[in-house]
Protein backbone atom coordinates (compact mmCIF):
# COMPACT_ATOMS: atom_id res chain seq x y z
CA UNK A 1 0.00 0.00 0.00
CA UNK A 2 2.79 2.27 0.88
CA UNK A 3 4.39 1.78 -2.37
CA UNK A 4 1.39 2.73 -4.54
CA UNK A 5 1.14 5.93 -2.31
CA UNK A 6 4.61 6.66 -2.74
CA UNK A 7 3.96 5.99 -6.85
CA UNK A 8 1.00 8.69 -6.66
CA UNK A 9 3.24 11.28 -5.20
CA UNK A 10 5.75 10.72 -7.76
CA UNK A 11 3.16 10.97 -10.57
CA UNK A 12 1.54 13.90 -8.77
CA UNK A 13 4.85 15.81 -8.57
CA UNK A 14 6.33 15.04 -12.06
CA UNK A 15 3.85 13.26 -14.12
CA UNK A 16 6.08 14.12 -17.30
CA UNK A 17 9.63 12.99 -15.46
CA UNK A 18 7.44 9.74 -14.34
CA UNK A 19 5.68 9.02 -17.80
CA UNK A 20 9.42 8.93 -19.44
CA UNK A 21 11.24 6.47 -16.43
CA UNK A 22 8.31 4.48 -16.99
CA UNK A 23 8.38 4.27 -20.65
CA UNK A 24 8.56 0.72 -20.69
CA UNK A 25 4.93 0.16 -18.64
CA UNK A 26 3.14 2.72 -20.93
CA UNK A 27 4.50 0.47 -24.06
CA UNK A 28 3.17 -2.87 -22.24
CA UNK A 29 -0.04 -1.77 -20.50
CA UNK A 30 -2.08 -1.63 -24.25
CA UNK A 31 -0.42 -5.17 -24.99
CA UNK A 32 -1.96 -6.38 -21.33
CA UNK A 33 -5.14 -5.22 -21.47
CA UNK A 34 -5.77 -6.28 -25.54
CA UNK A 35 -4.65 -9.44 -24.36
CA UNK A 36 -6.79 -9.73 -21.45
CA UNK A 37 -9.79 -8.37 -23.20
CA UNK A 38 -9.15 -11.59 -25.90
CA UNK A 39 -8.46 -14.29 -23.59
CA UNK A 40 -11.77 -12.88 -21.61
CA UNK A 41 -13.47 -13.18 -25.36
CA UNK A 42 -12.46 -16.09 -26.43
CA UNK A 43 -13.33 -18.49 -23.25
CA UNK A 44 -16.11 -16.81 -23.14
CA UNK A 45 -16.76 -18.97 -26.11
CA UNK A 46 -15.14 -21.93 -24.59
CA UNK A 47 -12.10 -22.50 -22.74
CA UNK A 48 -10.57 -24.46 -25.73
CA UNK A 49 -10.54 -21.59 -28.33
CA UNK A 50 -8.05 -19.47 -26.77
CA UNK A 51 -5.82 -21.40 -29.24
CA UNK A 52 -7.30 -19.52 -31.88
CA UNK A 53 -5.72 -16.08 -29.97
CA UNK A 54 -4.26 -13.62 -32.05
CA UNK A 55 -1.10 -11.78 -30.88
CA UNK A 56 -1.42 -9.24 -33.94
CA UNK A 57 -5.05 -7.92 -32.13
CA UNK A 58 -4.30 -7.29 -28.65
CA UNK A 59 -2.18 -3.51 -29.49
CA UNK A 60 -5.70 -2.30 -31.44
CA UNK A 61 -8.07 -3.90 -28.40
CA UNK A 62 -5.52 -2.67 -25.88
CA UNK A 63 -5.32 0.76 -27.84
CA UNK A 64 -9.23 1.02 -27.41
CA UNK A 65 -9.65 0.46 -24.10
CA UNK A 66 -6.79 2.71 -22.93
CA UNK A 67 -8.41 5.26 -24.93
CA UNK A 68 -11.87 4.34 -22.98
CA UNK A 69 -10.00 4.27 -19.69
CA UNK A 70 -8.08 7.73 -20.57
CA UNK A 71 -11.64 9.17 -21.47
CA UNK A 72 -13.13 7.91 -18.24
CA UNK A 73 -10.32 9.09 -15.87
CA UNK A 74 -10.19 13.08 -17.63
CA UNK A 75 -13.68 13.13 -17.33
CA UNK A 76 -13.53 12.02 -13.75
CA UNK A 77 -10.66 14.41 -12.82
CA UNK A 78 -12.07 17.36 -14.43
CA UNK A 79 -15.73 16.48 -12.39
CA UNK A 80 -13.57 16.59 -9.26
CA UNK A 81 -11.38 19.79 -10.10
CA UNK A 82 -14.79 22.37 -10.38
CA UNK A 83 -16.82 19.96 -7.15
CA UNK A 84 -14.01 20.36 -5.33
CA UNK A 85 -13.67 24.00 -5.78
CA UNK A 86 -17.64 24.50 -5.11
CA UNK A 87 -16.97 22.76 -2.57
CA UNK A 88 -14.19 24.67 -0.94
CA UNK A 89 -16.49 27.90 -1.64
CA UNK A 90 -19.74 26.40 -0.11
CA UNK A 91 -18.60 24.22 2.60
CA UNK A 92 -18.92 26.65 5.74
CA UNK A 93 -22.68 27.21 4.71
CA UNK A 94 -23.13 23.69 3.95
CA UNK A 95 -22.05 22.72 7.57
CA UNK A 96 -23.84 24.97 9.37
CA UNK A 97 -27.21 23.90 7.50
CA UNK A 98 -29.80 22.80 10.13
CA UNK A 99 -33.31 22.17 10.38
CA UNK A 100 -35.86 23.81 13.19
CA UNK A 101 -38.83 22.36 12.18
CA UNK A 102 -39.68 20.18 9.59
CA UNK A 103 -41.58 21.06 6.45
CA UNK A 104 -44.43 18.79 5.17
CA UNK A 105 -43.89 20.49 1.48
CA UNK A 106 -40.17 20.86 1.28
CA UNK A 107 -40.33 17.00 2.60
CA UNK A 108 -42.52 16.07 -0.50
CA UNK A 109 -41.07 18.61 -3.03
CA UNK A 110 -37.40 17.29 -2.28
CA UNK A 111 -38.57 13.13 -2.39
CA UNK A 112 -40.28 14.14 -5.88
CA UNK A 113 -36.73 15.72 -7.06
CA UNK A 114 -35.07 12.56 -5.87
CA UNK A 115 -37.51 10.48 -8.43
CA UNK A 116 -37.33 13.20 -11.27
CA UNK A 117 -33.26 12.52 -10.63
CA UNK A 118 -33.90 8.45 -11.27
CA UNK A 119 -36.09 9.68 -14.31
CA UNK A 120 -33.28 11.77 -15.54
CA UNK A 121 -30.38 9.41 -15.03
CA UNK A 122 -32.38 6.87 -17.14
CA UNK A 123 -33.31 9.07 -19.56
CA UNK A 124 -29.41 10.56 -19.92
CA UNK A 125 -27.88 6.82 -19.77
CA UNK A 126 -30.50 5.67 -22.19
CA UNK A 127 -28.95 8.81 -24.82
CA UNK A 128 -25.09 7.25 -23.50
CA UNK A 129 -25.94 3.77 -24.65
CA UNK A 130 -27.58 4.63 -27.77
CA UNK A 131 -25.05 7.43 -28.61
CA UNK A 132 -22.08 5.33 -27.63
CA UNK A 133 -19.80 5.67 -30.95
CA UNK A 134 -19.69 9.07 -29.88
CA UNK A 135 -17.15 10.65 -27.89
CA UNK A 136 -19.26 13.18 -26.19
CA UNK A 137 -20.70 10.05 -24.81
CA UNK A 138 -18.08 8.69 -23.59
CA UNK A 139 -16.71 11.55 -21.83
CA UNK A 140 -20.26 12.33 -20.21
CA UNK A 141 -21.25 10.01 -19.29
CA UNK A 142 -19.96 9.14 -16.06
CA UNK A 143 -19.60 12.82 -14.97
CA UNK A 144 -23.29 13.18 -15.94
CA UNK A 145 -23.88 9.78 -13.56
CA UNK A 146 -22.49 11.49 -10.69
CA UNK A 147 -23.82 14.66 -10.77
CA UNK A 148 -26.99 13.58 -10.64
CA UNK A 149 -26.28 10.81 -8.02
CA UNK A 150 -25.11 13.55 -5.97
CA UNK A 151 -27.83 15.65 -6.25
CA UNK A 152 -30.29 13.10 -5.83
CA UNK A 153 -28.78 12.17 -1.98
CA UNK A 154 -28.71 15.57 -1.56
CA UNK A 155 -32.40 15.52 -2.30
CA UNK A 156 -33.03 12.78 -0.56
CA UNK A 157 -31.21 13.86 2.78
CA UNK A 158 -33.17 17.54 3.04
CA UNK A 159 -36.18 15.73 2.35
CA UNK A 160 -35.76 13.49 5.56
CA UNK A 161 -34.77 16.61 7.55
CA UNK A 162 -37.69 18.03 6.53
CA UNK A 163 -39.83 15.27 8.19
CA UNK A 164 -38.31 15.95 11.54
CA UNK A 165 -41.48 16.60 14.04
CA UNK A 166 -44.33 16.10 11.29
CA UNK A 167 -45.15 12.49 12.12
CA UNK A 168 -47.07 11.70 9.12
CA UNK A 169 -43.73 11.64 7.63
CA UNK A 170 -42.03 10.17 9.77
CA UNK A 171 -42.47 6.37 7.89
CA UNK A 172 -40.30 8.47 5.33
CA UNK A 173 -37.25 8.02 7.41
CA UNK A 174 -37.24 4.27 7.70
CA UNK A 175 -37.78 3.71 4.27
CA UNK A 176 -35.09 6.22 2.79
CA UNK A 177 -32.53 3.69 2.61
CA UNK A 178 -34.71 1.00 0.82
CA UNK A 179 -35.47 4.11 -1.96
CA UNK A 180 -31.55 4.75 -2.40
CA UNK A 181 -31.33 1.60 -3.33
CA UNK A 182 -33.60 1.83 -6.03
CA UNK A 183 -31.64 4.66 -7.16
CA UNK A 184 -28.32 2.47 -7.27
CA UNK A 185 -29.84 -0.80 -8.86
CA UNK A 186 -30.76 1.52 -11.84
CA UNK A 187 -27.31 3.15 -11.91
CA UNK A 188 -25.77 -0.41 -11.86
CA UNK A 189 -28.34 -1.80 -14.76
CA UNK A 190 -27.99 1.06 -17.11
CA UNK A 191 -24.18 0.85 -16.05
CA UNK A 192 -24.46 -2.90 -17.52
CA UNK A 193 -25.81 -2.08 -20.24
CA UNK A 194 -23.44 0.23 -21.18
CA UNK A 195 -20.57 -1.63 -21.36
CA UNK A 196 -22.46 -4.49 -23.20
CA UNK A 197 -22.98 -1.92 -25.98
CA UNK A 198 -19.69 -0.61 -25.97
CA UNK A 199 -18.57 -4.06 -26.20
CA UNK A 200 -21.17 -4.93 -29.13
CA UNK A 201 -20.67 -1.48 -30.82
CA UNK A 202 -16.82 -2.16 -30.99
CA UNK A 203 -16.90 -5.84 -32.05
CA UNK A 204 -18.51 -5.14 -35.77
CA UNK A 205 -19.98 -1.37 -35.84
CA UNK A 206 -24.07 -1.41 -37.29
CA UNK A 207 -22.79 0.36 -39.97
CA UNK A 208 -20.51 -1.89 -41.33
CA UNK A 209 -22.06 -2.82 -44.69
CA UNK A 210 -19.59 -5.85 -45.14
CA UNK A 211 -21.24 -7.66 -42.75
CA UNK A 212 -23.79 -8.86 -45.52
CA UNK A 213 -20.86 -11.00 -47.06
CA UNK A 214 -20.86 -13.10 -43.66
CA UNK A 215 -24.27 -13.30 -43.56
CA UNK A 216 -23.96 -14.70 -47.00
CA UNK A 217 -21.44 -16.86 -46.34
CA UNK A 218 -22.50 -18.06 -43.35
CA UNK A 219 -26.12 -19.09 -44.81
CA UNK A 220 -24.74 -21.37 -47.57
CA UNK A 221 -22.30 -22.85 -45.24
CA UNK A 222 -25.08 -23.97 -42.88
CA UNK A 223 -28.32 -23.40 -44.86
CA UNK A 224 -29.46 -21.56 -41.83
CA UNK A 225 -30.07 -17.51 -40.84
CA UNK A 226 -30.56 -18.12 -36.81
CA UNK A 227 -26.91 -17.15 -35.62
CA UNK A 228 -25.10 -14.87 -33.42
CA UNK A 229 -21.72 -13.47 -34.27
CA UNK A 230 -19.65 -14.07 -31.19
CA UNK A 231 -16.75 -11.85 -31.26
CA UNK A 232 -14.10 -11.27 -34.32
CA UNK A 233 -10.22 -10.82 -33.99
CA UNK A 234 -8.21 -9.99 -37.60
CA UNK A 235 -7.80 -13.44 -38.45
CA UNK A 236 -11.09 -15.04 -37.18
CA UNK A 237 -14.72 -14.94 -36.91
CA UNK A 238 -16.72 -16.84 -34.27
CA UNK A 239 -20.24 -17.70 -34.92
CA UNK A 240 -22.77 -19.78 -33.01
CA UNK A 241 -25.82 -21.10 -35.44
CA UNK A 242 -28.95 -22.15 -32.89
CA UNK A 243 -30.30 -25.57 -34.47
CA UNK A 244 -30.05 -29.07 -32.71
CA UNK A 245 -27.45 -31.29 -33.55
CA UNK A 246 -25.18 -33.98 -32.66
CA UNK A 247 -21.72 -33.31 -31.72
CA UNK A 248 -18.43 -35.87 -32.32
CA UNK A 249 -19.59 -37.94 -29.27
CA UNK A 250 -23.23 -38.01 -30.14
CA UNK A 251 -24.51 -35.69 -27.44
CA UNK A 252 -27.77 -33.40 -28.57
CA UNK A 253 -26.70 -29.77 -29.13
CA UNK A 254 -28.93 -26.76 -29.03
CA UNK A 255 -25.95 -25.00 -30.68
CA UNK A 256 -22.88 -25.35 -32.95
CA UNK A 257 -19.68 -23.10 -33.28
CA UNK A 258 -18.14 -22.11 -36.44
CA UNK A 259 -15.15 -20.44 -37.12
CA UNK A 260 -14.90 -17.95 -40.57
CA UNK A 261 -11.58 -16.02 -41.95
CA UNK A 262 -11.84 -12.44 -41.31
CA UNK A 263 -11.24 -12.44 -45.55
CA UNK A 264 -14.85 -13.97 -45.43
CA UNK A 265 -15.68 -10.29 -44.25
CA UNK A 266 -13.84 -8.41 -46.94
CA UNK A 267 -15.23 -11.23 -50.23
CA UNK A 268 -17.94 -8.94 -51.89
CA UNK A 269 -18.06 -12.12 -54.19
CA UNK A 270 -20.21 -14.23 -51.71
CA UNK A 271 -23.78 -12.48 -52.40
CA UNK A 272 -23.38 -13.20 -56.11
CA UNK A 273 -26.27 -15.36 -57.23
CA UNK A 274 -28.80 -14.19 -54.85
CA UNK A 275 -31.97 -12.70 -56.13
CA UNK A 276 -33.06 -10.21 -53.93
CA UNK A 277 -32.75 -8.96 -50.06
CA UNK A 278 -35.21 -8.77 -47.72
CA UNK A 279 -34.52 -6.76 -44.14
CA UNK A 280 -34.51 -9.34 -41.05
CA UNK A 281 -33.65 -8.93 -37.91
CA UNK A 282 -30.88 -11.32 -36.96
CA UNK A 283 -29.84 -12.01 -33.64
CA UNK A 284 -25.93 -11.32 -33.06
CA UNK A 285 -24.42 -9.46 -31.05
CA UNK A 286 -24.93 -6.14 -32.10
CA UNK A 287 -28.42 -5.72 -30.16
CA UNK A 288 -31.35 -3.48 -31.75
CA UNK A 289 -29.53 -3.22 -35.52
CA UNK A 290 -31.30 -4.44 -38.56
CA UNK A 291 -29.27 -6.24 -40.98
CA UNK A 292 -29.89 -6.75 -44.48
CA UNK A 293 -30.37 -10.72 -45.06
CA UNK A 294 -29.79 -12.76 -48.18
CA UNK A 295 -32.44 -15.08 -49.35
CA UNK A 296 -32.05 -17.25 -52.83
Amino acid sequence: MNELIEIYRTFKKSPLKYLKNNLNLIIILPALLGGLWQLIELSRISFSFIRFFSVSQIIPDGLLILLFLIIFTISVFILFYFWKKLDNDDEEVENNVTIKKGNALFAILFILLFFGCIVLVAYCNNYFIKNIESLISLFLYLPVNIVITLFAFAFLGYSVLHCKDIEILNHLKKVASNISIVFISVQIIMLISFMVQFHNVFLLPAELKNVDNLICKAEKVEDSANFEILYSNDKYIFVRYYKSAKDRNGKHRQNEIRIFRFEDLLDDTACIGNKRIRKEFVKDSIKDSKIPMIKD
